[in-house]
């Protein structure tokens, strides 16, 4: 009868566990992204076709650069507008949702703010100059993300200071 050793057993564990994506090329530490206005596509949907409200949507997609300016993916996002803030400030807050797609992983994105103009115009950004927000999650070599992120609007770019961790 063959009884495998201890040390054989744990080394078929060990093989089966995944690799921190921090040591899986290096590639999940803090960085800098930015978004422009070149292949830049954005939907509004009004779902109750009742003029701006709780639940109408703003879809998009830009491309993204990283600090050389050489392009490494693009970023998607979904807002949803909500009810207006229990302050009852005239701009509404949006949960938005985004994902930046690079060439060895996606980075999943959250925010909840509010709104420097009505969810319904599509032109520039909808966020505020400056946002928050938290990274929670990934795939690929981001597989383990988590962090947050500060976004800043300058004219027709959005620049991403990503601090993520993936251990």
């Amino acid at each position: 009868m063959f009884k495998p050793s201890i040390p054989a057993a744990l080394a078929a564990v060990t093989f089966a566990l995944p690799i921190p994506s921090s040591l899986a090329g290096g590639a999940c530490k803090p960085m800098t992204l930015t978004s422009d206005n070149t292949g830049r596509s954005v939907d509004y949907i009004d779902v109750k076709d009742d003029g701006t409200g709780r639940g109408d949507m703003r879809i998009g997609t830009r491309r993204l650069l990283d600090e050389d300016g050489q392009v490494v993916g693009y970023r998607r996002w979904i807002a949803i507008a909500l009810d207006n803030p229990p302050d009852a400030s005239s701009k509404s807050e949006v949960f938005a949702s985004l994902v930046l797609n690079l060439d060895n992983g996606q980075l999943h994105l959250q925010t909840l703010a509010d709104t420097s103009r009505g969810i319904h115009e599509t032109e520039p950004s909808l966020l505020k100059p400056e946002d928050t927000g938290v990274v929670i999650g990934g795939t690929g070599a981001y597989e383990f993300a988590r962090g947050s992120y500060q976004s800043f609007r300058d004219g027709e770019q959005r620049t991403y200071k990503l601090n993520i961790k993936c251990d």
